[in-house]
């Protein structure tokens, strides 16, 4: 048995027309199947989850946040289905690190997940989170009138840096503490990227249970426009020691010195001035 979840909010609505190409091929291989609208499903995750069996196949049609909802949803639920994605997303910052497949096995990268916690509720996460510039954006892409109008994470970045206020920073790795001044925004990562393509820790691997942070900070306006653009490509480490500090480790705290708006995932959350992250 196959069950295709989808969120039907997914990259403007779109995720319908994938469900409808993966239909049509499954018919023409006369499989059985049952489509699962993941908003829907949400109110009774353990009626759906007992359903699927050892031998079923789950395939994931969307992007970082349904991802994201879905590996939530089933956290503390035994499964040992097959797991694919289907790339149908707006970011799609998980699926960049399987380059060239439209369709992914992902059984194995949702193992082990890291989580972090704020203000004592836990969340697994995929990719990475953080707060300061990266968590303004992602609110201004996520609103309704800004997708109409098209406004990617580069342009809204471009926008947010020239009003966005710095803060100070105190991050705990692994019990050594490590103090940050004017920071624009801090990352703690388990892939390679965030934000809808920009390569914030090119040497991620998600599957070394190893996570890294990306502080930037200590950097006037006109540097940060000039280091940006080159996080898409990662090569921003070129200013790595002048203003950018990558750590790696497993368990992460991280202290602001004032309120932020932070992102896991892409999904957003305000008024956050601590976090912690961990991966066993």
């Amino acid at each position: 048995m196959y069950y295709i979840l989808y969120n039907p909010l997914s990259s403007n609505g779109s995720g319908k027309k994938h469900v409808a190409k993966i239909e049509e091929l499954l018919k023409s291989e006369n499989k059985e199947y049952e489509v699962i609208d993941l908003v829907e499903a949400n109110k009774d995750v353990m009626g759906h989850a007992s359903k699927i069996h050892r031998t079923d196949t789950l395939i994931i049609v969307g992007g970082d946040g349904t991802l994201h909802r879905f590996v939530n949803a089933i956290k503390g639920i035994q499964n040992n289905s097959e797991v694919y994605l289907y790339r149908g997303g707006t970011g799609n910052d998980f699926s960049r690190d399987f380059p060239k497949q439209m369709l992914i096995n992902i059984t194995e990268n949702l193992k082990n997940l890291p989580s972090v916690t704020i203000g004592g509720k836990e969340e697994l996460f995929l990719n990475g989170c953080g707060f300061g510039v990266d968590g303004e954006v992602c609110l201004m892409v996520n609103d309704k009138e800004n997708k109409k109008k098209g406004l990617n994470y580069f342009k809204s970045a471009i926008m947010l840096l020239k009003k966005f206020k710095r803060y100070d920073l105190e991050l705990e790795v692994d019990g050594v503490r490590h103090t940050y001044k004017n920071v624009w925004f801090t990352v703690v990562n388990n892939g390679k990227y965030f934000g809808g393509g920009m390569k914030i820790t090119p040497s991620s691997d998600r599957n070394d249970r190893i996570l890294e942070a990306c502080v930037i900070h200590s950097v006037s306006f006109w540097k940060i426009l000039l280091i940006f653009p080159l996080i898409f490509i990662g090569k921003h480490m070129w200013f790595k020691h002048v203003g950018i500090s990558v750590i790696k480790g497993q368990h992460f705290k991280a202290f602001s010195s004032a309120p932020q708006v932070f992102q896991t995932d892409g999904e957003v959350l305000t008024n956050v001035s601590s976090f912690e992250v961990k991966i066993d």
